[in-house]
């Protein structure tokens, strides 16, 4: 009894009646309407009208929150209805053990699909945390023997034995007689051969119509299924990424869209690269897109006597000798006959005394050769003291003539007054040979300028004391192209040496090499190592060079290796190791790389 004191005293708090109007007030002393509820409603068990013509009201609001009626066609297409839209959430963020996505709105565009646009509320109902598995339970007793189902009756099997199982008009049958291999006996006429386990469902009603397909918002868009059941067609979209879909079902892949990391190893042959020009095993790919076959450059000044070899023979056109070859330049005994060109050889440049008898050739001496003093004619004879005279005693004066001479008289060269009198008209062209000439005769005087061509000059012949230069020339020094002998810049000594490589990794100990240059052969490399010598092992100032080249890789990295030295690269310390990477893909090359010894132990990079 007191309990029920209690719920009426405390209804009584709650809800106030006007007597005056009638109205009914919750929650508040002054109703204003039949009922007045101040605060929330809920009603329970209502019937569904949705589909009821009988319920053609539907309940509206002021914003004063007073109720009121409104019927159904009133409202008209104005009246949105509201969607819900649920899909699968994995496990994430929002869910940590995964669950669903629970979306909600109005369906404006009234299409009956709640549209990204349309979505006033987003919330997420997450599976719980997996619980610990339980015991595994006894196992159960072994169950009847199952069926051997052999498909759809065939009427000319002859096969079937007991507890096969067959369909037929949409049921299930077991063959149960005794008998097998029984032909005819088709299931449902004969009982006794076989069993129905399950009768074929009755039919089910037509679904409803579906909404169709809403129009899309623009050209080439695709339809998708809901991620759930029924997977309902959703408003159409417009295809992004690589691949793009066109009005006509056309398919393209996007600009750019296939990366270095879309392109798999060794995928590209030589047939997918577009270039111009013969593509053959004589041609290489030109960075300007083009196949052509690679002209070697070489650095200026790279070029040393060591590097050229000693049968290199190099061709006169090649060299820039006009007017350069001094008398030094040229070997003792090195001018023979074939050096020197025809009527080359003036009396200027015979030196005095040097035609010897063994010069002259046989018959070269014509009178008109003789430089003597008196009357030259057929009375007259040479006399010792260079004058044309009758002689006396015994040959009469003029009775030597031409004729009287012997043709292999032979006359001695003590019978002759020569000295310094043959001149250039005595001397018969071609005369004058090789053994004619006496050794160490022909001075630089005596050579025509430019008639000593590279023909003239005899193989090996030009040795370094023959070359003219300025400067100190030892095995520190290399002849300039300004005539001076010079140690080229970089620290070039005798120790220059180069040493080639061809794989990605090596160790340098020879300490007199200064260039490494690693030729791959078009290998495909990702890391490179490199052990050069500590530091310590070059005197300061020594500079190591490093070039690598032919070989592929999108971003290849190299490392290179000091034992008990520091690397730096400007003012930051790298430890024992230095990298440095190509960034380039196919036919990729790194050069310019150099490491400078400080003679404190430390390599430095030279940026």
């Amino acid at each position: 009894m007191k309990k029920n004191l209690l719920f009426v005293a405390i209804l009584a708090s709650i809800v106030t009646m006007k007597a005056q109007t009638g109205n009914v007030g919750i929650n508040t002393q002054q109703p204003t309407e039949t009922l007045d509820v101040n605060g929330t409603l809920r009603v329970r068990a209502l019937t569904d009208g949705s589909s009821s013509t009988t319920y053609d009201q539907v309940l509206v609001m002021k914003t004063d929150g007073t109720i009121g009626k409104a019927s159904r066609s009133s409202l008209g297409s104005s009246a949105s209805s509201a969607l819900v839209k649920t899909t699968i959430e994995i496990a994430g963020i929002n869910c940590s053990t995964g669950g669903l996505k629970v979306e909600s709105g109005l369906d404006i565009n009234a299409n009956g699909i709640l549209d990204l646009s349309e979505v006033t509320s987003t919330n997420y109902v997450c599976n719980g945390i997996l619980g610990v598995q339980g015991i595994q339970g006894a196992q159960g007793p072994a169950g009847a023997i199952g069926l051997n189902y052999r498909g759809a009756y065939s009427a000319v099997n002859s096969t079937y034995t007991n507890r096969d199982g067959v369909t037929y008009n949409g049921s299930y049958y077991m063959y149960i007689n005794s008998t097998s291999g029984l032909i005819g006996q088709t299931p449902g006429s004969y009982p006794a051969t076989w069993a129905l386990i399950a009768s074929a469902g009755a039919t089910g009603a037509t679904g409803a119509a579906g909404s169709g397909l809403s129009n899309g918002t623009g050209a080439g868009q695709i339809y998708l299924t809901g991620s759930t059941a029924p997977y309902a067609p959703q408003s159409p979209q417009t295809a992004t990424g690589d691949v793009l879909i066109s009005s006509t079902a056309v398919t393209t892949i996007a600009t750019n869209a296939v990366t270095t990391a879309k392109v798999a190893d060794n995928a590209i042959t030589l047939a997918k690269i577009s270039a111009t020009g013969t593509k053959d095993n004589t041609t290489f790919l030109r960075g300007d897109g083009t196949w052509d076959t690679p002209i070697a450059t070489v650095a200026d000044g790279s070029i040393t006597d060591v590097k050229v070899n000693s049968s290199a023979a190099i061709a006169y056109s090649k060299l820039a000798l006009t007017n350069s070859i001094q008398n030094a330049d040229i070997q003792a005994n090195a001018v023979t006959t074939s050096k020197v060109a025809n009527n080359t050889i003036t009396t200027a440049k015979i030196f005095d005394g040097s035609v010897t008898t063994a010069k002259v050739a046989d018959n070269a001496i014509t009178l008109a050769k003789i430089s003597a003093t008196g009357t030259q004619d057929n009375t007259t004879f040479l006399r010792g003291d260079g004058t044309w005279n009758t002689p006396i005693a015994t040959v009469a004066d003029g009775s030597i003539t031409d004729v009287k001479v012997n043709a292999s008289a032979a006359i001695a060269y003590s019978k002759l007054a020569l000295s310094n009198s043959i001149q250039n008209a005595d001397i018969q062209a071609n005369a004058i040979t090789t053994s004619k000439v006496a050794n160490n005769t022909i001075t630089t005087a005596k050579i025509f300028d430019t008639s000593v061509t590279t023909a003239k000059i005899a193989d090996n012949a030009v040795t370094l004391a023959k070359i003219s230069a300025t400067g100190t020339k030892d095995n520190t020094t290399y002849l300039r192209g300004d005539g001076t002998w010079a140690t080229p810049s970089g620290g070039g000594s005798a120790a220059d040496k180069v040493q080639l490589l061809s794989s990605n990794t090596g160790t340098i100990t020879d300490l007199e090499v200064r260039t490494i240059v690693m030729n791959l052969g078009g290998a495909a490399v990702s890391v490179g190592n490199l052990t050069i010598p500590s530091s310590s092992s070059y005197a300061a100032g020594t500079i190591l060079y490093f070039s690598i080249y032919n070989f592929t890789g999108s971003s290849t990295t190299w490392t290179i290796t000091s034992p008990n030295s520091i690397l730096y690269s400007g003012n930051t310390a790298l430890s024992n190791g230095v990298s440095m990477s190509s960034g380039v893909g196919l036919g990729a090359s790194i050069s310019g790389f150099r490491l400078m010894a400080d003679g404190n132990g430390n390599w430095i990079r030279l940026l």
